[in-house]
């Protein structure tokens, strides 16, 4: 498994629904729950070159302050992947982000963002744009 294409497909399909680009996002919350499937779901979601991800992710692209801020809230691991509401969290940390609310974890100026959940063996996805309302 080198891509996800479900997650591309998604992406795609929810860029086109909200009229905007990969490159319009300002920051995602993404159902990762190991290091390769964080470094897969970016590339797949056109968020980072593919073939990129991990060098991209280590020169600290998707960091806090990086040009697109990857799993602010720390990642699934972070918060013990609780089976069946993992996604949900995505939706709490990109509403803190969107809203201003997310204290040390806050992305300057979060205008758009994106949560995915991938399924079964990663052969299905959701990916949601959401925008702030200011």
């Amino acid at each position: 498994m080198i891509e996800l294409v479900a997650a591309r497909r998604a992406g795609e399909a929810a860029y086109a629904d909200a009229g905007i680009t990969a490159s319009d996002v300002d920051l995602a919350e993404l159902y990762a729950p190991c290091t390769i499937i964080e470094v897969l779901a970016s590339e797949s979601l056109g968020l980072l070159p593919r073939g990129q991800g991990a060098l991209l992710c280590a020169e600290g692209v998707t960091s806090l302050g990086g040009r697109i801020p990857i799993c602010t809230s720390g990642g699934l691991q972070s918060r013990g992947h609780p089976a069946h509401v993992t996604p949900f969290y995505s939706f709490l940390e990109v509403h803190e982000q969107l809203t201003g609310r997310a204290g040390e974890r806050q992305v300057t100026d979060a205008r758009l963002a994106i949560t995915s959940a991938e399924l079964g063996n990663y052969n299905a996805a959701m990916v949601h744009v959401l925008e702030a309302v200011r």
